[in-house]
Formats: structure tokens, C-alpha cells, sequence
């Protein structure tokens, strides 16, 4: 990322033809945004307001990215939050609240393009005291590599009743999952 910040707003649908480089990403107003270019490469996002909220986010960064604070604190949406990385770690350091009922009201990936039992790569950890927050009948999946390497992701989803391994994004998780409910998705059973 370069030594500048990205100030985004839209009421539209935004997409991206080239890749986003930056520091820190701020979007705002009620847009869409799908911004899914492999080779994003952003250090902190943050998006929405609780009384200005983004529409569906779909966002993927080339290494490591956090959501945190740039001028908005966290992500803050009406329809799906979708955030990936295509390798490196995703730190959770502020909440995500989305009004979203889909079972995939918020998706987070570390690591995206590896497969079940794959272990290397990134993992999702949890910095502070981030919290989750969906629609009635919403769910949260939260992909990383493995339980030791994500840290307080299992806490985060609720403890190891809400955890599932060795799945990917593709994969069908077993047990199956419930809404109401945030899960923590290993790539591999142990580390």
C-alpha cells in the first residue's frame, strides 16, 4: 500500500476496472461495491455509518488487510459485507453490523484461493473486542487456516460448538449450519 488514504462515495454501483492501492480505504453512502480486483492492496477498510449504510460490499485485497477505522469505524451495511484476502491474514479490529438476512450476511476470507487442508496462508485474527451483528435469520462464516494460528476467532463465533473443519468457501460444511449464528471455517482440523 502506498502512504495515501481512499476516500469512496457512492449512491450507485461501483466497480473497479484496475486495482485499488492505498494505505486505508473509507467507503461511504448507500452504493453497492463490489471491488474484487486481485490485486487490491489496502491496509485498513472501513465503510458505513449506522445511519448512512453501504448497500452489498464485496471487497478482496492481495495480502494482508484489516478492517478497522479510516474515517468511518468498521463496516456498516444493508445487504451482504463480503471481505477476502488473497493471501495474508484479515485482522478483525472494528465490528461489522449489516442488516442482511441471507445465511451469507457476512462472509470473511483469509486466504481465499487455498483449499480444505491447506494450512498456510493466512487466518483471520480478532484485535480488540470486534463484535458481529446480522439480521434475523442472518449468518456469519468467518474462512480461515486453522484454530491456533486465528486468534479469538473461536471465541468470536461462540466457541468450538460454532466451529467447522476442514472446509473452504466451496466446500459443504458439515455439520450443517445454522442461521442465527456465527461460525468459524478452518481450512485444517489443527495446526
Amino acid at each position: 500500500a502506498t502512504n495515501s488514504d481512499i476516500l469512496l462515495h457512492s449512491v450507485g454501483t461501483v466497480t473497479q476496472a484496475a486495482a485499488l492501492t492505498a494505505n486505508r480505504l473509507n467507503l461511504s453512502g448507500t452504493g453497492t461495491f463490489t471491488l474484487q480486483h486481485a490485486s487490491n492492496n489496502v491496509g485498513i477498510l472501513a465503510g458505513g455509518t449506522s445511519s448512512v449504510r453501504l448497500g452489498n460490499l464485496a471487497f478482496r485485497d492481495a495480502v494482508a488487510l484489516e478492517i478497522g477505522t479510516v474515517t468511518n469505524t468498521g463496516i456498516f451495511s444493508s445487504g451482504t459485507v463480503l471481505v477476502e484476502t488473497e493471501a495474508g491474514n484479515l485482522t478483525l479490529a472494528q465490528s461489522i453490523n449489516t442488516s442482511s438476512t441471507s445465511t451469507s450476511a457476512i462472509m470473511l476470507n483469509a486466504s481465499r484461493p487455498l483449499a480444505a487442508g491447506n494450512g498456510t496462508g493466512g487466518n483471520i485474527l480478532v484485535s480488540g473486542s470486534p463484535t458481529l451483528t446480522y439480521g434475523s435469520g442472518g449468518m456469519a462464516k468467518l474462512f480461515s487456516g486453522y484454530d491456533a494460528a486465528s486468534t479469538g476467532l473461536t471465541a468470536l463465533a461462540g466457541g468450538s460448538a460454532n466451529t467447522r473443519a476442514p472446509f473452504d468457501e466451496n466446500s459443504t460444511v458439515t455439520p450443517t449450519l445454522s442461521a442465527n449464528n456465527t461460525y468459524a471455517i478452518y481450512r485444517v482440523l489443527a495446526g
